[in-house]
């Protein structure tokens, strides 16, 4: 995927930017999208590459990255990219290419540019329906910034169900030997663990334990945490230089649809859930 201003400076903000070849789904399940955090913070370390904002969509992923060249830049996306496809195509029976290659990338210099990408980075959840604002999102991560646990009761472990101290200190093991957490490992503890309330606790344990977006970069643009914000939930911000296919419909219909996939047994080996955009476009076409 080539973006309008494909050029890159080292040190400098790039916006990276990722969508499945097909446009069809990309996490299927909070596994899904923990395995791609873990992988991630992982990468990050082994390639020294700081990573300022994410956002995990149904679809598509975006990130704001600064690496000291672009040999490194591609090496962590690259690894990224490789090991989740290879993980997803065995988890839901497919082969082949998952994302557009290569990567999306666009250099953002001046404040105003940089301050507008964080902004549109973080907003994206805001803008298709799924929350009201950014810090109201887990996969956007910015409620991780000041709180280990923003989506569920603080853990205290001595009075935690045996499975979940178990799957702890499973965390911990794999975070202290430098490995991401795969989704069968992920979905094993996840199975342990009865309370819907634990399940939380483990969620927030997990990004807690693997977070590495430095989001002083976004907030020192802004000047406060409190600023960012606010600037939040008064702009969208914009990245016309990204060469991202304009999608008119929101993401509330996967957030409804995939519960009930996987309740009902429909999340097994399946290639893939169809966008909304071909979904709704079929409908029109058939009236």
């Amino acid at each position: 995927m080539k973006s309008r201003k494909s050029k890159f400076r080292a040190g400098i903000l790039q916006h990276t930017y990722k969508i499945t070849k097909d446009f069809g789904i990309l996490f299927y399940r909070i596994e899904d999208r923990l395995m791609m955090f873990t992988i991630q913070s992982v990468m990050a370390r082994k390639h020294n590459i700081r990573v300022v904002a994410a956002s995990y969509m149904f679809t598509h992923m975006h990130e704001g990255a600064v690496a000291a060249d672009k040999s490194q830049l591609d090496a962590f996306e690259r690894d990224c990219m490789n090991i989740y496809v290879k993980a997803y195509n065995n988890d839901v029976g497919r082969e082949g290419r998952l994302f557009k290659t290569p990567y999306g990338f666009s250099l953002k210099v001046s404040d105003k540019e940089r301050r507008h990408c964080c902004l549109y980075i973080l907003n994206n959840h805001v803008e298709k329906k799924l929350v009201k604002s950014a810090i109201h999102s887990r996969w956007d991560f910015l409620a991780y910034y000041h709180n280990p646990n923003p989506f569920s009761e603080p853990l205290v472990k001595r009075k935690a169900s045996y499975y979940l101290r178990e799957a702890c200190s499973i965390v911990d093991h794999e975070y202290d030997a430098g490995r991401y957490l795969k989704s069968a490992l992920l979905r094993g503890m996840m199975r342990k663990i009865n309370k819907d309330t634990e399940k939380e606790q483990l969620i927030d344990y997990i990004i807690t334990k693997y977070m590495f977006i430095d989001f002083d970069y976004c907030i020192n643009l802004f000047g406060s945490f409190d600023e960012l914000i606010l600037a939040a939930d008064s702009v969208t911000g914009y990245d016309y230089d990204i060469d991202e296919k304009f999608n008119r419909y929101p993401d509330t219909p996967y957030a409804e649809m995939i519960p009930l996939a996987e309740k009902d047994g429909l999340l097994g080996k399946v290639t893939s859930i169809p966008s909304l955009e071909n979904s709704s476009e079929q409908v029109a076409d058939s009236k």
